[in-house]
């Protein structure tokens, strides 16, 4: 089994101190082919999430490095310009389920 990302474990604890009945999702055998990473049941419905993980750049490391130092700099940032590619790769994975009328979410963390 893959190791869990930060994000996927932070959505499992979450997931038990709310107590929602959640599992795993296999990972698919077809090369190229992804499946969400769990499956929950709340209200006696079953919901499918897709976990994806923003990790910070270099630029990002720098910026935050750069501040702890006290030095404040502006920059201009493209607004969404980091999440589409995350948005539009969930969306790909939770298509096929939505179809099949599975409520579906994207977590980005």
């Amino acid at each position: 089994m893959l190791r869990k990302t930060i994000s996927e474990r932070l959505v499992e604890g979450w997931l038990d101190r709310h107590k929602i009945e959640w599992r795993r999702i296999r990972v698919a055998i077809t090369p190229g082919h992804r499946r969400p990473e769990y499956a929950i049941r709340v209200g006696g419905h079953r919901c499918v999430i897709e976990v994806k993980e923003l990790t910070p750049s270099a630029e990002d490391k720098q910026l935050i490095e750069d501040a702890r130092a006290g030095i404040i700099e502006a920059r201009w940032v493209a607004p969404g310009k980091r999440l589409r590619p995350l948005i539009r790769s969930v969306e790909k994975q939770l298509r096929k389920f939505s179809s099949r009328g599975f409520a579906t979410i994207a977590c980005l963390q």
